[in-house]
């Protein structure tokens, strides 16, 4: 019998990159439907048989006084949703709800907890309120150790909280670098770098340009590696309001002739084929993150991560890629000029980085994680 499970999303980051573990779930006879405030998955809704209803702006995560406003609005509004909740439970046999963000959590909390209708929480860098109060009966879902402890020290109980290891669909990425070879073939596409071909040494990373990053000391780094690696370059993927800011600070440190902007990138295979090695930007692991991570280690491509943003559980030291304990310029340049110098290195650290998503962070051990959960 098909699980009917409601997905509702009222935060500003998009859950685009949990598209392939849902479509995993319809695959195991999951029946989804979602209300988002926006997405990128509506561009792709009707391609892929998604159901999908707009919820209206008003509900959109924002400031701690809307929250206020939202928890006193709830007793009036139970009423009636328990009605509409019960019907959904009895009529379209309703198992679960899923939740990123927080105004819905606060207004369906107790028509929910009344209709003993199974509430399950995303937590990815969530804000700072303690809702252990609001949230006896959710179970909670983390992507890794850090946001677990978060959440410990926020009064959350650890019999809650559960850790998914994120996952990656292997027939996803393939077909998708296979379209995009395809393509390049067609249209010998100049864009397309081959570390093969390449005469530089080409270091990636990912970055949200909207949010706190480390770019800064990557920069530096590269910057002073350039004394070692004459041949370096960096490629940026992600775009935000930063980026013209970032664009002038690399011109000011006389490394613009070898960094580049590349903004958004749907398809990463021609990208994550020039790369030589991968390094961790990001201040803390947002979802967009976990996927580029695994899609590099999928890629066989050696990572620099700093300790303790949230790879602890997917990143070895030594084994599958190099931690850092701090996220400093001089911290970066060692790593940078150790895996230049050891290619060996780079060969074993990027073959175990393909066999950890092999064997423990493919889209069927997600889904099988999360699968127990629910029942």
């Amino acid at each position: 019998m098909p699980k009917n499970i409601y997905i509702i999303n009222t935060k500003k980051e998009d859950i685009y990159s949990l598209l392939s573990f849902f479509e995993e779930l319809q695959i195991k006879n999951f029946n989804l439907l979602f209300f988002l405030i926006k997405s990128k998955i509506f561009k792709v809704a009707e391609e892929k048989k998604i159901k999908i209803k707009k919820l209206p702006k008003f509900l959109e995560d924002r400031s701690g006084f809307k929250k206020i406003f939202l928890l006193i609005l709830s007793p009036f509004l139970a009423p009636g949703l328990i009605i509409f909740f019960y019907y959904l439970k009895k009529k379209k046999s309703l198992n679960a709800i899923l939740f990123f963000g927080e105004s819905l959590k606060i207004i369906l909390r107790i028509p929910l907890s009344f209709l003993k209708i199974k509430m399950i929480w995303f937590e990815n860098n969530s804000s700072a309120q303690p809702l252990k109060l609001f949230s006896r009966k959710a179970k909670r879902i983390c992507f890794h150790e850090l946001e677990k402890n978060n959440l410990i020290k926020k009064g959350v109980s650890e019999d809650k909280i559960t850790i998914l290891n994120p996952g990656l669909n292997a027939r996803e990425a393939k077909r998708q670098d296979n379209i995009f070879n395809n393509l390049a073939r067609e249209n010998q596409n100049k864009n397309s770098i081959s570390k093969k071909e390449s005469k530089f040494f080409t270091i990636g990373t990912f970055a949200d340009l909207n949010h706190e990053n480390n770019l800064e000391n990557l920069f530096l780094a590269i910057k002073k590696a350039l004394i070692v690696i004459p041949n370096i370059q960096l490629i940026v993927i992600g775009d935000g309001e930063k980026r013209k800011k970032l664009t002038w600070l690399a011109k000011k440190m006389q490394i613009d002739i070898v960094v580049w902007f590349v903004g958004e990138q749907e398809r990463l295979g021609k990208w994550l084929d020039a790369f030589d090695l991968f390094v961790v930007s990001c201040r803390k692991a947002q979802l967009k993150d976990f996927e580029i991570v695994l899609k590099s280690l999928s890629a066989k491509i050696p990572i620099i991560v700093p300790f303790g943003i949230g790879f602890d559980n997917i990143i070895y030291d030594n084994k599958n890629g190099l931690i850092i304990e701090k996220e400093e310029s001089e911290e970066i340049l060692k790593a940078i000029i150790k895996l230049k110098k050891d290619k060996f290195l780079r060969k074993r650290l990027g073959e175990n980085g393909f066999a950890t998503v092999q064997n423990e962070l493919s889209m069927e051990n997600m889904v099988e994680g999360f699968i127990k959960i629910i029942e």
